[in-house]
C-alpha cells in the first residue's frame, strides 16, 4: 500500500508537469540530496525523464510531506545538474569587420 501511494504521487506529479517517466527506481538508502532530510513515511525516486520538448532529465524525487508522510500529495524533485553545452557545428569564427575596437 505505502509503495503503491507512492507511485501515485510520482506519476501525479509527472503528469502535472508536462513529463514522461522514462525510468524510476526507489532508493531505500542512497537518497541523493534527501538523504538526511527524509523520513521514514516518505519515498524517494531516482527518475530519468522526457519533457515536452524531448529533453531527458535525471534527478530525485522525494514523495510525500514531513509531517503526514504519504497522506500528502506533495512532491520534491532536484535535478542532477545539467552537463556543460559543448559547442556544436557549425563553429563560426569572428571576422575582422566583427572587431569590436573598431
Amino acid at each position: 500500500m505505502h509503495r503503491k501511494r507512492a507511485r501515485s504521487i510520482l506519476d501525479r506529479w509527472a503528469r502535472r508537469n508536462g513529463y514522461r517517466i522514462i525510468d524510476r527506481e526507489v532508493r531505500l538508502l542512497r537518497r541523493g540530496p534527501f538523504f538526511l532530510t527524509t523520513g521514514q513515511n516518505q519515498e524517494v525516486y531516482r527518475v530519468t525523464v522526457e519533457d515536452g520538448n524531448r529533453r531527458v532529465r535525471r534527478g530525485y524525487v522525494r514523495c510525500g510531506g514531513f509531517l503526514f508522510g504519504l497522506l500528502s500529495d506533495r512532491a520534491d524533485v532536484r535535478w542532477d545538474p545539467e552537463p556543460p553545452q559543448r559547442p556544436g557545428f557549425p563553429v563560426v569564427f569572428p571576422s575582422e569587420s566583427d572587431d569590436p575596437r573598431e
